[in-house]
């Protein structure tokens, strides 16, 4: 009862302001982002009255009579349903407001990546934005063309990493903030951004750093509707962002036009769009921002702590997965001869996975890519200039896989043979190994394969193997297939939802918008648990510590 008056007296304002009708202006969003900071205390004694009924409920003896028994189930139901919408307000009230300047302005670097020529961390970043806001309300919003900036030249020289450096920038060519997003890991990114855009600009006033690119726009659209930029006579539809974007900015260069112009009217009027969606669309903009943030098309990073805690818990942070068990990422990189046939070169990934009797996976990783440059569905693309040559697309491939893990082979590729990586590095607690490989059109194909040290949980008789797969940024829905395979004498217990069972083996085919993570628990064989049973005061199987003794002293080389 405590918790329903504090809760009308929020609503009946929520409700006022939802009344008002939203504006471009942002003032709406203002007035929002102002009770949410306002009722900070009326939340918290709504969590305290909930809290307190939880217990009085709880100390209820058992063996009430029916009636009252029913009476307390319906009113624990109900707060059950209301929990934990209450604890994500709370989280959402407590670091929104600030993020939003409601305790002094907070600006940010925004980055507009192109998935057509893919990055690490969602694609080149043609086009920069400053977006300011204070009290909740955008206070400044520009956008302008990476070169305005990059091609400056007043800057010291930053060195690349090395495949940045081999196979795009040369030994010249500094570090510019057009390629900051060479990391997988956004976090990794966005401060690298930082750090370049104050190098080459001396703004070091910034508190945080979004990346968005045109299929995250895609999906805001599809709530917006189609979105109108005047000074040019076109509508940007849904589904449409990024051929849009290019048809209006790959014109042959004019001296002193820019280009990229059409970008910061198109992000202009999104803006405003956004700002003066219907209050009953608002679930579906929040729903879609955040399919964006699970599809890793938009992410954030701020220098705060608190709110970085936040980004990470809304899903929006883009960072390198840190779960146990096994681990892959694939990260393609456009690189020279650069080009925009990412948009026209489709992936599919194929993992097979081998348990040995000691719990390491044996991971076998399949990439196959098919460029389409020369085919009808490229008609459009082929029309336009600067957007490649004669189909070829560079790419710099990176596959992430847990630490130390044991580079076994490679093999694959088209135009020349792939016989290993050219480089092993650290990549945000992962191991990374990098190679170069030359996708004209038609079919290429890669494989590497690697051990993954001891991502199977054991008790005394089962084993249970976790596996995920991290989606990059930037790339559309992909088909990824997974086959794990137990040791022999094994048998598979049961699975993640959608595998499918045969034998020792278990399945999966998917099509993965999001981060695929599965897992399987199998009855280890008789002689592992012979060897559990040596420690209880019986041997264990020669055979098995042999093999233990072995793959750690292959670890330890």
């Amino acid at each position: 009862s405590v918790a329903g008056d504090h809760g009308l007296v929020l609503a009946r304002n929520y409700v006022q302001i939802r009344e008002t009708g939203a504006k471009a202006d942002g003032s709406q969003m203002a007035d929002l982002v102002t009770l949410m900071e306002s009722s900070r205390d009326q939340v918290i004694n709504i969590s305290d009255a909930i809290q307190a009924a939880r217990g009085e409920l709880d100390a209820m003896p058992q063996g009430l009579v029916s009636q009252l028994a029913d009476a307390r189930n319906k009113v624990v139901d109900g707060l059950q349903r209301v929990q934990p919408a209450l604890d994500s307000y709370l989280r959402v009230q407590d670091q929104l407001p600030d993020m939003l300047g409601m305790n002094g302005p907070r600006r940010y670097l925004v980055l507009a990546e192109d998935p057509a020529e893919l990055r690490p961390s969602g694609g080149f970043i043609g086009t920069y934005g400053l977006v300011t806001f204070d009290q909740g309300r955008i206070t400044e919003r520009k956008f302008q063309n990476i070169t305005v900036l990059d091609y400056r030249r007043v800057y010291s020289y930053v060195e690349p990493p090395s495949g940045l450096k081999d196979h795009l920038l040369g030994i010249d060519q500094s570090w510019q903030l057009a390629d900051a997003g060479w990391s997988p890991d956004f976090p990794t990114s966005a401060k690298q951004a930082l750090q370049l855009y104050a190098h080459e600009s001396g703004d070091s006033n910034i508190d945080g750093v979004i990346a968005l690119d045109t299929y995250g726009i895609d999906l805001l659209l599809g709530v917006t509707g189609p979105v109108k930029v005047p000074e040019y006579g076109v509508t940007v539809q849904p589904g449409e962002t990024t051929i849009t974007a290019l048809e209006n900015t790959r014109q042959s260069a004019t001296p002193g036009v820019d280009r990229k112009a059409f970008l910061d009217a198109f992000g202009g009027e999104l803006l405003d769009a956004m700002l003066a969606t219907p209050t009953a669309r608002w679930p579906g903009l929040m729903n879609a921002l955040g399919n964006a943030g699970s599809q890793r098309h938009i992410m954030a990073w701020t220098k705060d702590e608190g709110s970085e805690a936040f980004i990470g818990w809304a899903g929006w942070a883009g960072a390198v997965r840190a779960d146990g068990g096994d681990y892959v990422q694939a990260v393609d990189a456009n690189v020279a001869p650069t080009s925009k046939y990412n948009l026209v070169t489709h992936r599919t990934q194929d993992l097979q996975v081998g348990i040995d009797d000691v719990g390491n996976a044996n991971d076998t990783l399949t990439l196959n890519w098919d460029n389409r440059a020369d085919q009808p569905e490229a008609n459009w693309l082929r029309k336009l200039p600067i957007t490649g040559t004669d189909g070829m697309l560079g790419n710099y491939l990176r596959v992430l896989t847990p630490d130390r893990s044991r580079l076994q082979f490679v093999s694959g590729g088209r135009l020349a043979p792939l016989t290993g990586v050219e480089e092993i590095s650290p990549e945000a607690g992962r191991t990374a190994y990098g190679l170069f490989l030359l996708l004209p059109p038609g079919q290429t194909s890669a494989t590497i394969s690697w051990v993954s040290p001891y991502p199977v949980e054991t008790d005394d008789k089962t084993g249970l193997y976790r596996l995920t797969v991290q989606k990059e940024a930037g790339r559309p829905a992909e088909p990824l297939s997974v086959t794990v395979t137990v040791p022999d004498g094994a048998t598979i217990l049961d699975t993640s939802v959608g595998m499918a069972m045969s034998g020792g083996t278990a399945t999966l085919h998917t099509t993965s918008a999001t981060d695929v993570q599965l897992w399987v628990r199998y009855s280890l064989p008789k002689q592992n648990i012979s060897a559990s049973a040596g420690a209880a005061g019986q041997p264990p199987s020669l055979a098995l510590l042999t093999s233990i003794i072995a793959s750690r002293l292959h670890e330890g080389l």
